[in-house]
C-alpha cells in the first residue's frame, strides 16, 4: 500500500529500482513528484547543495522550476 504523492515511487527507489514515468492528475502532487525526482538525481550525482539551496529559499515563494531544470529531461 502507499499514500500520497510519490509514496510508491519512494519505496521502489529505495529498493533499487529506477522509475521511468509517473502519471498524476493533481498539479501539487505532480510538483511533489518532480521535486523528489530532482532530489534523487542530485543525490546520486553528488549535487545535493542545489537541493539544499532550494529548501532555504522555498519559504520565499520559490517554485521548483529552477530545481527541476537541473534534471535532464530524458
Amino acid at each position: 500500500m502507499f499514500a500520497g504523492a510519490g509514496g510508491l515511487s519512494e519505496g521502489f527507489i529505495r529498493a533499487g529500482y529506477t522509475p521511468i514515468a509517473h502519471i498524476e492528475m493533481n498539479k501539487d502532487a505532480c510538483n511533489t513528484l518532480k521535486t523528489r525526482s530532482a532530489f534523487h538525481y542530485l543525490q546520486k550525482n553528488g549535487m545535493l547543495s542545489i537541493y539544499e539551496d532550494y529548501l532555504k529559499h522555498k519559504e520565499e515563494g520559490t517554485d521548483g522550476r529552477k530545481l527541476w531544470d537541473q534534471v535532464p529531461k530524458a
